[in-house]
């Protein structure tokens, strides 16, 4: 089956980039169940417990030289609007301006391709510095275990 794909370049996008290759990576599923708008997925994967200790996951201040200064976002893999994110995913600290852009762009790609709640994407990262993704998901794909192939 035919997936649309999500591509995120490494040239454009490259913190964010950096997070979804690193989660990729590390198991995350390279396809996703679009979910629409769930404040509370995003609410689960800002916060975090961790023996014995819970919270919000801060939003951080670069040290000097990271980031050039620029404000910082909270970025999420997989992303908040899916069935796949929520308390699992792998959160990164990215410049605000490069997380509005990304997020512009996924806007622009659930449009294009008509995304209804249930519809299966890939992500793809492209131009990354370390080559592509190349390990397998963990298989938490929410039963499109086939899709992630």
């Amino acid at each position: 089956m035919d997936l649309p794909v999500l591509t995120i370049d490494f040239k454009t996008h490259p913190n964010i980039a950096d997070n979804i290759f690193d989660a990729q990576m590390d198991g995350a599923p390279k396809v996703l169940t679009y979910d629409g708008t769930n404040p509370m997925v995003r609410r689960a994967a800002m916060s975090f417990n961790d023996s014995g200790y819970s919270g919000k996951v801060p939003i951080l201040k670069p040290s000097p030289g990271f980031l050039a200064g620029a404000k910082t976002d909270r970025d999420e893999y997989p992303f908040a609007c899916t069935r796949e994110g929520g308390s699992a995913s792998r959160i990164a600290h990215v410049p605000s301006g490069e997380n509005r852009s990304a997020g512009a762009l996924m806007l622009a790609f659930f449009k294009k391709h008509g995304m209804a709640k249930g519809s299966h994407f890939r992500v793809r990262v492209v131009s990354h510095q370390r080559g592509e993704v190349m390990r397998p998901c963990r298989l938490k794909c929410q039963g499109c275990a086939a899709l992630c192939r």
